[in-house]
């Protein structure tokens, strides 16, 4: 099953961010496809990019590394990137190898945009 990506701008509280829904299976198969599609965002003027993982059924350490490349390069231009609607499992594969630490994590989307709201992140 190949991950399927789209993309579109979003403004929460003033401030755009680019909302990339995520469906499929994200591994060595899908990964030069999807980078493809990521690697012009990260040149975007948007504050954060938002990874909506609720219809990723499969992520693996080749996806794990390439969320951790797109986090540093992000970095580089003091952008941020978050996920949003992760299930379980996905969400603890995340947090294992802490990619939790290093992009914000939430339920879903309306909790990214109170977060932006309050100046939680």
């Amino acid at each position: 099953m190949q991950t399927q990506t789209n993309h579109e701008t979003k403004i929460a509280h003033g401030k755009p961010y680019t909302f990339v829904p995520l469906t499929g299976c994200l591994d060595e198969h899908s990964l030069a496809e999807f980078s493809a599609t990521i690697e012009p965002l990260l040149e975007d003027h948007h504050a954060y990019l938002v990874f909506d993982l609720g219809a990723l059924d499969l992520v693996n350490s080749h996806a794990v590394g390439y969320f951790e490349n797109i986090y540093r390069k992000l970095a580089t231009t003091k952008k941020r990137m978050a996920f949003v609607n992760a299930n379980t499992e996905i969400r603890e594969i995340l947090e294992l190898v802490g990619l939790s630490k290093l992009a914000a994590m939430f339920d879903e989307e309306d909790k990214f945009v109170e977060a932006i709201r309050n100046g939680e992140i």
